[in-house]
């Protein structure tokens, strides 16, 4: 078994993922190997709050949460979707067996464990599911094949780390609008705004220059432009969509560089509004990989679709902001 486990590592290790179930495969695999010795089969087996703890240890889980992240994180569908490559693999290192994962049912409040299970390879023209963990929460038709819809994880503003900056502007992470951190964002828009017309004012009077224009004056001409482009795209454009879309990215300085990319997300309550930093995410219903939100393009160039890490322009969904659920988009 030390062999199979081995030759599971390599492959994992030869097709890295972002996705958290390839954490997750990749941890049991790895802690399987430090007693694939063992003559006792319970020492290979290892519950989910051990798992997670293995895949993010710089985190405090408690059961429930750590049920929760392993349930999102589709192992199941992320081992089915590659079963052939995975297969093929063994058998290119000279196996006539495979590595599944595979969990053992107890009865009454016993948590069922985890464990990697040697089953043997069928022929190329055979068909078998390797697999036989179970059904997380996977939507399935009657034909059995998972259905093309995304429900997307949402965390909130207090999970979410911000670096200085972003502590400055958003506070804990939110605000009113109409308050003194709304109106440091609105004195922002502002200035960026009359820096933007001052600009476009120096690069209009170069005109009454009689003289022939010197080096300096180009380098002057292209730095105007830059700078006019750089207050348009960063600090104008975003506060214009998100009036308009009640969503946008938010600038890569606003959170910590340990978290994944976030959003800008107004929102609107007994309060009035507000302006919140939030993070939309999920897991590929089809491959188990990571989805992101990305801007599309063409005629959905302000439009958010969910992409998903390992295959971003086939396995794309819509996004929806209220409802959290997206749909398969197809072009």
């Amino acid at each position: 078994m030390k062999a199979l486990v081995q030759c599971l590592i390599d492959w994992l290790n030869e097709n890295r993922s972002d996705a958290h179930a390839w954490q997750i495969v990749n941890a049991l695999a790895r802690d399987t190997l430090g007693r694939a010795n063992s003559a006792d089969p319970s020492q290979r087996e290892f519950d989910v709050h051990q798992l997670v703890e293995a895949c993010q240890p710089d985190r405090e889980w408690d059961y429930d949460a750590a049920k929760r992240w392993f349930i999102r994180a589709k192992v199941g569908l992320f081992l089915e979707a590659r079963q052939a490559e995975l297969q093929a693999y063994f058998r290119g290192k000279g196996h006539s067996q495979g590595i599944a994962v595979a969990q053992r049912k107890t009865t009454g409040r016993h948590r069922a464990p985890w464990y990697l299970k040697v089953y043997d390879l069928p022929t190329p023209n055979e068909t078998t599911d390797g697999n036989e963990q179970e059904d997380l929460n996977q939507p399935r038709t009657s034909t059995q094949r998972v259905q093309p819809e995304l429900v997307y994880d949402f965390t909130p503003s207090s999970e979410i780390k911000l670096s200085l900056l972003g502590r400055i502007l958003l506070g804990k992470g939110a605000f009113v609008t109409r308050s003194a951190r709304g109106a440091v964002w609105a004195g922002l828009m502002l200035c960026s705004v009359a820096l933007t017309l001052y600009c476009g004012y120096l690069f209009w009077t170069m005109r009454l220059l009689q003289r022939p224009m010197l080096t300096s004056d180009l380098i002057l001409t292209l730095m105007l432009i830059a700078t006019t482009w750089v207050f348009w795209r960063y600090l104008i454009r975003p506060w214009t969509w998100l009036l308009d879309d009640r969503i946008v990215f938010a600038g890569e300085l606003l959170c910590s560089l340990k978290e994944d990319r976030a959003q800008l997300d107004l929102a609107q309550d007994a309060n009035g509004k507000h302006v919140r930093i939030v993070r939309f995410n999920g897991v590929c219903p089809i491959c188990a990989g990571r989805i992101e939100l990305r801007y599309g393009t063409g005629l959905n160039s302000r439009r958010l679709f969910g992409c998903c890490g390992e295959a971003p322009h086939d396995h794309v969904f819509t996004f929806d902001r209220v409802t959290h659920i997206g749909q398969r988009y197809v072009v």
